[in-house]
């Protein structure tokens, strides 16, 4: 950590001495990086990096956060989706059986109509002989 604060002051003093010359008639890209150059001077850029890397920290911790809370719900979203397929297919499995039922009663019904009209005709048939 030591070492990585002397770096920094080596960098804070040759920024210090750098001196920009460009050679365009335009003096706004220069006046920008003195005014850069001026601000970063003021402060200290241990204390720049560390602010830095508290924000940073902070905002990674709440990406985490927001992380965790979107895969809890995805696996509800999962949960609920599965509950919903075995609904569905007991609902289908349901449907088929009454279905055969329906087409059950209405071959029974077809046999008693038939049987009747047979007993019908045999005694319309014993009347007549």
């Amino acid at each position: 950590m030591e070492e990585y604060r002397e770096d920094l002051s080596e960098t804070t003093e040759t920024l210090g001495t750098l001196d920009f010359q460009l050679e365009q008639p335009d003096r706004k890209p220069e006046s920008f990086l003195r005014s850069a150059i001026n601000t970063i001077r003021g402060k200290d850029v241990t204390t720049m990096v560390e602010e830095f890397s508290s924000e940073v920290a902070m905002v990674i911790e709440g990406i985490s956060d927001d992380q965790e809370r979107l895969d809890r719900n995805n696996q509800k979203l999962k949960d609920q989706l599965t509950k919903l397929e075995r609904r569905i297919y007991d609902l289908e499995k349901n449907v088929g059986k009454r279905a055969a039922t329906v087409s059950v009663l209405r071959q029974i019904t077809w046999l008693a109509g038939i049987i009747a009209v047979a007993v019908v005709v045999v005694a319309i048939i014993k009347m007549l002989a």
